[in-house]
């Protein structure tokens, strides 16, 4: 059979272990097992599914929804004080990174990736037939703006991904690099923005003047909906008109768009579990910083720490067997004493805390 010979060298993305494997290899019932490593929500919006409950019978499930997913975007114009017209609806952020790549990236164009960073921007530049190249982070983890547009001028770059603020490292991407970025290259700046509604530092409001740049967003954080898959995509509205060629028709189901438009009409709950998760955050941090763990400053839903040299990986192993899922980070060169610990609720945090702590001092 023919296919794509660059798979036999690509690197494909590193799947996180199901429950029932995590249950099969270590023997701890699936009920048990606990996930830190995934940066959803704790909270299930039992209020919205109760609504689905009651208009479920009423849902047109054998037509497709509307293609241009006109209500959803009418709710976000509230939510993002932007128009219709500088949205695209996608089924996750994953789509709309798809998305993008599909409209940018051809054979051998060039693609910046301020690293570390999410690891999807380098697989959807290389399906493509791009190629990555990597900017280093400085060492505080802040994106290096400066060489960032020198190498887009020198190696004519087709788009840059930006993450912010940027899984693992949590940290924000200032405004003012940005700003400066989007007024030195002609080529599209891609922001994900997946952690916004955490770090309250969106750049949504400079899409108006500045064609090139393209803002990821999801409902899979903050908004407890991970399971669903919603995305979407702001943008200038001529950026609007070309995403859209490439966008699929009907990539959302019904039940998903009625889920996310219920949510919507329904924010101040959200602000509410944004509020506890990072008190709760701050709490944990404390915990641990007390204990001697270090951490890194974060505007997420999740704490970055890291260890003495080789102990990371030791302590993500003797968790995973406790049925306690962290992320390790130890595949990343500056981050290979890092582990990466997604707030849950609080009696939860609380024993993973204990069992960070005690397998510390071990």
């Amino acid at each position: 059979m023919n296919y794509r010979k660059f798979l036999d060298s690509f690197e494909a993305y590193s799947w996180e272990l199901s429950n029932k494997e995590i249950s099969t290899s270590t023997g701890i019932d699936i009920n048990k097992i606990k996930r830190f490593d995934t940066n959803t929500s704790p909270y299930n919006p039992e209020y919205v599914l109760d609504k689905l409950k009651g208009e479920l019978n009423n849902l047109i499930v054998n037509q497709y929804p509307d293609t241009s997913y006109l209500d959803i975007r009418e709710k976000l114009v509230k939510y993002t004080s932007l128009k219709k017209e500088n949205m695209v609806i996608t089924c996750g952020a994953d789509e709309c990174l798809d998305i993008i790549s599909k409209t940018f990236i051809s054979d051998n164009d060039k693609a910046i990736i301020s690293t570390p960073t999410y690891s999807y921007f380098r697989i959807i530049t290389e399906i493509m037939g791009g190629q990555i190249i990597n900017i280093d982070r400085k060492n505080d983890f802040s994106d290096d703006i400066e060489k960032i547009i020198k190498t887009t001028t020198e190696e004519n770059v087709k788009i840059i991904f930006l993450c912010n603020p940027n899984n693992p490292t949590g940290n924000n991407v200032e405004k003012n690099d940005v700003i400066k970025l989007l007024n030195k290259v002609n080529c599209a700046v891609v922001v994900d923005e997946a952690y916004d509604e955490f770090a309250k530092n969106t750049f949504s409001k400079l899409i108006d003047k500045y064609k090139n740049l393209i803002i990821v967003r999801t409902f899979s954080k903050a908004f407890s909906l991970a399971g669903v898959r919603v995305g979407y995509i702001l943008a200038n509205e001529n950026t609007i008109n070309l995403l859209n060629k490439i966008r699929p028709p009907n990539s959302l189901s019904k039940i998903s768009l009625f889920l996310a438009e219920s949510i919507l009409e329904n924010f101040e709950i959200v602000e509410k579990w944004i509020n506890e998760i990072i008190t709760e955050k701050n709490r944990c941090e404390e915990i641990l910083k007390r204990n001697n763990i270090k951490t890194y400053k974060t505007n997420t839903n999740f704490i970055l720490m890291e260890f003495e040299k080789n102990k990371s990986q030791n302590i993500h192993k003797r968790l995973l067997n406790k049925g306690l899922v962290l992320r390790d980070l130890s595949s990343i060169e500056r981050l290979k004493n890092c582990l990466r610990f997604t707030i849950g609720l609080k009696d939860d945090n609380n024993q993973v805390i204990e069992e960070i702590v005690k397998l510390n001092n071990y």
